[in-house]
């Protein structure tokens, strides 16, 4: 549950964020992938520590579990705001031009894999080893080793994944309904695989082909879940939640027609 706890911290992050226009976005995250993980791994060395990823355990103390959701924990939050402002600058294009999205898909798979190629012409130049700790780990791009590389090459590859699905998505719309109303209820099925890694999965698969046959049915479960409910009762139960703050909320006719009476 450690990432949920991250994406809280950074939804709060990001609203101040939209405020911000699109060239400044995209300015942001440039400098951010730079910089943020430059300064996650100058707290690491001042603290004399090397990243082990460490859970964050709801029964910590309350500064525990803020360090571990911006710096200690699996995904640190300090780090993981570089892909949140990227995917703010992505929001503000007009994806339904195909050109844009073929420079999603080649521009992307030239980040992904321009990121690591770089590392390894830099970790073969210079022969440092990225894994010894410190700064040495600037040079990574092996997963979740959150560094500038790695950071190029994962949003890279996200965002040629959005552009081929955009260019797709036609085709997607006739048949693939399945898969639309999955993405409609994102939220709810997104909590309700983790209940059910937790209920049958945890701690881990014995083997690599029970992963592979659990992720399968959860996957398979989750789509046909969706495909029922979505034409029956339309938004997903955790999705209706989180509308209930702009439902409560006071009405802005109402108010603007008050302030004139």
């Amino acid at each position: 549950m450690s990432i949920l706890a991250v994406y809280g911290v950074l939804f709060l992050v990001g609203i101040p964020l939209t405020r911000l226009r699109t060239p400044v976005l995209a300015l942001l995250t440039g400098i951010l992938m730079v910089a943020a993980p430059l300064a996650w791994m100058g707290v690491l060395v001042l603290r004399g520590e090397r990243f082990r990823g460490t859970p964050i355990l709801l029964s910590g103390n309350p500064l525990e579990i803020l360090d571990g959701i911006l710096v200690t924990g699996p995904y640190p939050a300090l780090v993981w705001i570089v892909p949140l402002v990227a995917g703010l600058t992505l929001s503000r294009l007009d994806l339904r031009h195909r050109r844009l999205q073929l420079i999603l898909l080649f521009g992307g798979m030239a980040a992904a894999a321009g990121g690591i190629m770089l590392s390894r012409l830099l970790i073969g130049v210079t022969g440092i080893d990225p894994t010894s700790g410190g700064f040495a780990r600037l040079l990574a791009s092996f997963d979740h080793s959150q560094a500038p590389l790695w950071l190029l090459s994962g949003i890279g590859s996200a965002v040629a994944v959005i552009g081929m699905l955009l260019l797709v998505e036609p085709w997607l719309e006739r048949h693939a309904r399945p898969l639309i109303h999955l993405g409609r209820l994102s939220f709810t099925m997104y909590v309700m695989h983790l209940v059910l890694l937790a209920v049958f999965v945890r701690p881990d698969p014995h083997t690599t082909g029970e992963g592979i046959a659990f992720a399968a049915l959860i996957s398979a479960f989750c789509i046909i879940c969706a495909h029922l409910w979505v034409p029956a009762r339309g938004q997903g139960p955790l999705e209706r939640l989180l509308r209930l703050p702009a439902r409560t909320g006071p009405n802005p006719a109402t108010t603007s027609s008050g302030h004139h009476g």
